[in-house]
């Protein structure tokens, strides 16, 4: 586990081992923010099953969305992302976009910046199915950044 998630490793007082706190946001905020909910709903039992069953997940979103910067690229966007994140004292954050996210000219579905703690998963290379496309990036990402 990251160093920076250090104080995970302590018990909780409520008998958890630990509680992650996962920030899920999205920008703009239509469509992503659609998704956003419907998978905040539904996130901490399924991190619990796929990632660690002895961690209390809470996931926080509809926190308002981060307004992309056209000139920044997708480093700027995890930089607004990991600024959100560390303003809202979330553990890890994920952002939801329907911006087409692209690494020399490839296309991405998602990406993630262990230093920064912080995802982003694009909706559109996730096709038709991006609620259940969605969970499984969403879930991936989370359990890569631990």
């Amino acid at each position: 586990m990251n160093e920076n998630l250090g104080h995970l490793h302590e018990p909780s007082t409520d008998g958890w081992e630990r509680v992650v706190v996962v920030g899920l946001i999205a920008t703009p905020p239509d469509h992503p923010a659609r998704v956003a909910g419907l998978l905040s709903a539904e996130l901490a039992e399924l991190l619990s099953s796929r990632v660690d069953h002895r961690v209390r997940w809470e996931v926080r979103s509809n926190w308002g969305a981060i307004a992309p910067r056209r000139d920044g690229g997708l480093a700027a966007l995890l930089d607004d992302v990991a600024e959100r994140r560390e303003t809202a004292g979330w553990d890890i954050t994920i952002c939801l976009t329907d911006l087409p996210l692209h690494v020399q000219r490839v296309p991405l579905v998602a990406h993630c910046s262990a230093r920064r703690r912080v995802g982003v998963v694009s909706l559109p290379a996730l096709g038709l199915g991006q609620l259940r496309a969605g969970r499984t990036a969403v879930a991936g990402l989370v359990e890569g950044l631990l």
